[in-house]
This record gives C-alpha cells, structure tokens and sequence, in this order.
C-alpha cells in the first residue's frame, strides 16, 4: 500500500512543470562539478556558493552524468525518491516497533502532509534535508521505545543525519540535537544516550561530517565556511556584525525586516507564539489528529507504545521551541519536523481506529471541507479562473462557505464503522495531493518558471556564448529557472569589476539596471527585452569603460 501511495506522492507527474525558484541554481551546481571535477566546494555561476554543502548537487549530478539531456522528471528524480525512501524507513522502523498498521499511517502521514507535498518534489536542499532528518528521527524513536536497542538502527540514523547535514548545514542539527535529547527524556531512556552503541554512532556522524569539512577548507580554506556561518548567525541571533559585513558584504541582503526579528518584545513574542500554529496548519490534514494524540486509551498502553509516542512528542517539542527562539518565519523550516509529527499522527490514528465509536465528525469534517474547498480554488487558479482575480474578501467567504459545507455533510451522512476515521483521513489526503499536482504546481509553474522569457532572450545570444548577470550568486539565483532555459554558461559579476574587457553579453532586470546607473564607466546597450509577471529581463552588451 505505501508503495502505491508513494509512487502517487513522489514519481506522478514528476516532469510536468519546468524547473522553478532555486532548482535551476542547483543543476548548475551540478553541471559546474562535472566539468570541473572538483565535488567538494560548490561553485554557482562561477562564484564560490557554500551556503549549503554538496549534497545537492552530488544528487543532481547523477542524471547529469548519466542522460545526455535529462528532463524535468529526471532531474528531480533523485529528490523525489530520497523522500520515497524516508516514507519506507519510518514504515519499517515504526512497523517493528508499534505494528504494521502504526507505521503504515506513520509513513503516509509523514509524506503527505501540505507542506511536505509542496517541497518534497522539488529539485532543492529542503528536500534532501527533511529525508535525512526524518530517517534519523525514525531510528531515534525506534531505539529509544524498544526494549533492546540496536547499534545497525543507530547507524543508519547518524548515517542518514550525515546526509541531511551534507544537504543544508547548521538546521539539520538544529532540530535532530535537542530533538534527540527531549525524546530521550520524554521517553525515560536519557542513559542510552551514553551507551556504546549510540556513541559509536555519533562518531560514525562526526567522521562523515568532519571529512567533509576538512576537505572543504583543504580546497577554499576560510572561504568554504564564510557564508554558512553568517547565514547561521543571522537566521539563528536575526542580526549581523560589522565584522559580518566586512568578511561577506552581500550578506547585508539579510538585514531585511522580514530576516530579523520585529521591533520590539510584543511582535517579537506574537510571532514566536504563532509558529506552533504555523507548524499545526502546514501538515494539515493528519495534524488534525495531534489534537487527540494526548487522548488516554481506554485500557493500559504498552511501555514500548508509550515510550514511542513520548519520543516524537520530544522532537516535535524541542523543535517547535527551537524554531520559536529563532527569528526565521520561513515555512520551509519546519520540513524537518515531518517525520515525528507523521509518527505522532500515526500512532493517534491507530489508537482511534481500535475504538467503536468516536466523536470527531465535526473536526474532521472541516478538515475535509478545508481541503476540498483549497482543492478546488487552486486548481481554477491554476488555470485562470476567475478573471479578474477573486477579491481577498470573496476568498475567506468562500473558506468560510466550505468548511460550513464540510462540515455539515460530513453531519449528514452520518457515516458508520470502525475504518470511518482512515476513509475519511485518507479522503483529506486525497483533496491535498490533487491541491498539489493539479493546483499548487501548475500555478507556482506559471508565475516562476520563465522558459517562455528565455526562449525569447536566447535569440538574441550566440550559442555557447558566457551570459553575465549581476551578482552575487544567490541574489543571480532568483532567476535561476531563466538561467536553466537560456542554455549557456552564466557567469555572474559585481559592479566595478568582473566583466571582460572587450564587453559581454548580458542579462539585466529592470531593477538591476537602476542599482547598476550610477557605477562609474559601466555601459550597456540593450538589444532585446521579454516580460516577466514579477520582472522585466534585458538583454544586451555591457563592458566597463577604462
């Protein structure tokens, strides 16, 4: 049954939209250690880009290598089945510790929640990292519920954390460490922590991760660790240093107010206070049943049941606190937290299915109406309708109708029987895969992806010719779905110095051309234009007089 689910979930209509956001960004950075061979130090459109390790782009390098030209499908193919294989660790790992039927639910609600269908597919670093995080977690809860722990699930732990911190860094272990420690805690088993078995573990996690390291200041020495580390004080403290600014300049991007926290220690606390809420909606609709996870059992629990449940609470807890103590807000975040959320999911449903009766028809009825109301206005969205866009107000009266809706026939039909609670899951789960692929891709398709744009520009550009763009490589990343189609190398500068002498061809924004008016000697003369919704592109010959 997972099998089928997660081959709906993860392979279906893997390749029907083009390359969005950051995914172009990192085939470059796959296509630029291919051909240079060197796979430790990530290079971006010709700039050191270290922000995330290699693991990334190790996995994009592998259609790369093996398909001439690779399509969408494929290129996100190794994406899409680290989360597949997420899904089948916590199935078996859950499975032997709590029964078949507790990891199965445990499996589907950790890969189908809203927020791990919207990233899980996508040819990025969030992706990845939330499979090695999740992996980790699962053998964690595993070996802290089990009467006898085992040092091969210790292993494959600390082995898959290895991968989810090769894929993003610092928040791997951000949420995996005092995830680990609450659980261990939760769960009354904090001394196989210090065991032999856990340990060696660790150490298994420490070598991976230290070579890696070590080779990576052996190629680009300070260099290699400049931005990651700016990046981890800013999003962890939400400030920078001067001494920031003096070692990474651009780093001033994250000076923004959205970056940081709000002025003052009332926005500060509302939005620390509002991120379990965030965290709850973005795995709706299994995390409606965390509201009854605490429910007690009419008859006695098992120890190793109990202990399960208390150790993905752990992690849930010590992550949501984690991510209340940092000024970051971004949803993409809270992916890690899919795994032990999905086990706390699992676990509930489980329990409830062995009772008769049950009294959630109203919550899971505006779960339903939910899903089925966002369902449908994704996907009239997604294919323009209505035009003119639907007023703000229109909208929440229609959730507000929906959810009424739902509810009310969820009422009426009255249904009956024991397997009511998974039908009904399973139909909100439905409405949200199909918000998904028929919704949710196709629209985010149609506002990033700018083949269209690059088709356009590439007329005017000679095959192969380098393509410059303004710098730095992160900021140039925005574009980099315009960059994937233009199909030539890109090379990105910075004001005053960088572009070849005798001039270059060259891809502006509107915006970019403002900030570039006042650089002394820079020229550019345009030669083509094409329309963005978000942007307006340039394409020219710029040079630097003198």
């Amino acid at each position: 049954m997972y099998s089928i689910v997660g081959a709906v979930v993860f392979f279906w209509r893997l390749g029907a939209t083009g390359l969005v956001s950051m995914e172009g960004l990192v085939v470059d950075g796959a296509r630029q250690m291919l051909e240079s061979g060197q796979w430790v130090v990530p290079r971006v459109y010709g700039e050191i880009y270290t922000y995330k390790p290699a693991l990334s782009y190790w996995l994009a390098s592998l259609p790369l290598r093996l398909v001439e030209s690779p399509s969408e499908a494929w290129l996100r193919f190794p994406f899409a089945a680290s989360g597949f294989v997420m899904g089948l660790a916590v199935l078996i790992l859950i499975g032997r510790a709590a029964g078949f039927r507790a990891g199965l639910l445990s499996a589907i609600a950790s890969t189908t929640g809203v927020l791990f269908l919207q990233k899980a597919r996508m040819l990025e670093f969030d992706s990845a990292l939330a499979a090695g995080v999740g992996v980790a977690v699962a053998a964690a809860c595993f070996n802290l519920s089990a009467s006898r722990q085992r040092w091969g699930v210790w292993l494959l732990g600390y082995a898959a954390l290895a991968a989810g911190f090769l894929a993003k860094g610092v928040p791997a272990l951000a949420i995996f460490g005092p995830g680990i420690v609450a659980a261990a805690l939760a769960s009354g088993r904090f001394g196989r922590l210090f065991g032999w078995r856990h340990l060696s573990a660790v150490l298994v996690f420490v070598a991976i991760s230290g070579s890696y390291l070590w080779s990576a200041w052996e190629v680009a020495g300070p260099a290699a660790f400049e931005q990651p580390l700016v990046e981890a004080r800013v999003r962890g403290l939400g400030r920078l240093s001067e001494e920031d600014l003096a070692a990474l300049p651009e780093a001033s991007r994250f000076t923004t107010p959205e970056d940081g926290w709000p002025q003052g220690w009332p926005g500060r606390l509302s939005r620390a206070v509002v991120k379990p809420v965030m965290i709850w909606l973005a795995f709706l609709p299994w995390s409606i049943l965390l509201l009854f996870a605490f429910r007690r059992r009419a008859a006695p629990e098992p120890d190793a049941l109990r202990r399960l449940g208390r150790g993905a609470a752990g992690f849930v807890a010590a992550g949501a606190l984690v991510l209340m103590l940092t000024p970051t807000h971004e949803t993409r975040y809270f992916l890690p937290l899919s795994v032990p959320i999905g086990i706390l999911c699992g676990l509930t449903a489980d329990r409830l299915l062995e009772c008769e009766r049950h009294k959630l028809r109203g919550v899971i009825g505006c779960a339903i109406g939910v899903a089925a109301v966002v369902a449908v206005a994704t996907v009239l969205m997604a294919f323009g309708f209505p035009s003119p866009p639907m007023p703000q107000a229109h909208r929440l009266g229609l959730v507000v109708a929906g959810v009424a809706g739902g509810a009310a026939s969820f009422y009426l039909l009255r249904w009956r029987g024991r397997y009511r609670l998974l039908l009904i899951l399973g139909i909100a789960a439905l409405c949200a895969m199909l918000t998904q692929y028929l919704g949710v891709e196709p629209y985010r398709a149609s506002k990033r992806n700018q083949k269209l744009q690059a088709q356009a520009l590439a007329r005017h550009i000679p095959a192969d010719a380098p393509v410059w763009v303004l710098g730095p490589a992160d900021e140039a990343g925005k574009h980099a779905s315009l960059f994937f189609y233009l199909d030539r190398p890109i090379r990105a500068f910075r004001p005053e110095r960088g572009l070849p002498a005798a001039g270059a061809h060259c891809v502006f924004t509107a915006q970019d051309l403002d900030e570039l008016k006042d650089t002394p000697d820079f020229r550019f003369r345009e030669t083509s234009r094409s329309e963005h919704v978000w942007w307006s592109y340039r394409v020219g010959i710029c040079s630097e007089a003198g």
